[in-house]
């Protein structure tokens, strides 16, 4: 990150905590490097701004607004001026749903080898029943903490 983009980000910050989020917008996207999640969040400050002035929404919510936009352009700021962390949390994010399908098939894999082993009479239908039995209660809270994880 450049000096000049992180006196930029410096000076929004303090725009935003002066709640004059007009002007950071604006400084945020005088920097060439602004991307479309800022003109998104440019495009609900207009939002706010429109309903402010003609009185379509009640104080508390266009608070709430506010506030919610305020908190996405510091979480803007944060993400430009630290990308590693979030490219990281991707990167984990993706490893993780790589672990569970990879482990998932390998589950399913064993399913079908024991009903293989079950159709060719290498195990009894109870054997078979019982391993079944006791590794059907791992997989499925496995796929349960598993999905849990990943959303």
């Amino acid at each position: 990150m450049t000096k000049n983009a992180t006196i930029t980000h410096a000076a929004a910050r303090q725009l935003i905590a002066a709640d004059q989020l007009r002007q950071a917008l604006d400084l945020l996207l005088a920097d060439s490097r602004a991307s479309a999640g800022l003109l998104n969040l440019s495009g609900r400050l207009a939002d706010l701004e429109r309903d402010q002035l003609l009185g379509l929404a009640p104080p508390d919510a266009l608070d709430t607004r506010r506030n919610q936009l305020r908190a996405a352009l510091l979480a803007w700021i944060e993400r430009a001026e630290h990308p590693a962390a979030a490219g990281a949390a991707d990167a984990d994010a993706r490893l993780k749903k790589r672990a569970f399908y990879l482990l998932l098939t390998l589950k399913i894999g064993l399913l079908l080898l024991i009903l293989f082993h079950l159709g060719t009479s290498g195990y009894s239908p109870s054997e078979a029943l019982t391993l079944i039995g006791i590794l059907s209660p791992v997989f499925v809270g496995y796929v349960v903490t598993a999905a849990k994880g990943m959303g």
